[in-house]
């Protein structure tokens, strides 16, 4: 498993998909969805690394705020 330094700064579906485990298809609903921090550049879906972070942040105290 990879750690998080070891994704590039702007991640694409690729490297989503090897941070998460995921097959493309789910790579590409997530990075679909409203809340998602993904951008596209070039036609091609991007994340910046430390927004996906602060993502996950969130998530998880939401889910711990809704218990």
């Amino acid at each position: 498993m990879k750690h998080i330094n070891d994704f590039p700064e702007i991640m694409e579906t690729e490297e989503i998909m090897d941070f998460f485990s995921i097959s493309r298809a789910a790579a590409y609903r997530l990075m679909r969805q409203k809340d998602f921090p993904s951008f596209k550049l070039m036609g091609r879906y991007t994340v910046q690394k430390k927004s996906l972070l602060k993502w996950l942040d969130r998530k998880e105290s939401s889910a711990y705020q809704n218990k």
